[in-house]
């Protein structure tokens, strides 16, 4: 986690920060995969419903590293930059 911080310019940081929280609907500093599917809806506007879910779903289970059903901070920031 440390080092991703030290990759992430402050307007980077800062733009991520800002994701999470647009994501984060209930500011409770995690992102639940019902949060993450309403955001894709207003992103991914263009694509049907099914199309939307499957890219939830292949985002949030690249983003939860731990497993524990949320993506915190540090989640985000990881899954961000990786881009494999």
């Amino acid at each position: 986690m440390y080092i991703v911080c030290q990759l992430l310019t402050k307007e980077e940081n800062e733009r991520l920060r800002a994701s999470f929280q647009a994501l984060d609907r209930n500011s409770d500093g995690k992102i639940t995969k019902e949060e993450l599917l309403v955001g894709f809806k207003k992103i991914y506007s263009h694509l049907n419903e099914k199309d939307i879910l499957k890219e939830t779903e292949r985002a949030f289970a690249r983003a939860d590293l731990d497993g524990d059903g949320f993506i915190d901070y540090s989640e985000w920031q990881i899954s961000c930059v990786n881009k494999d």
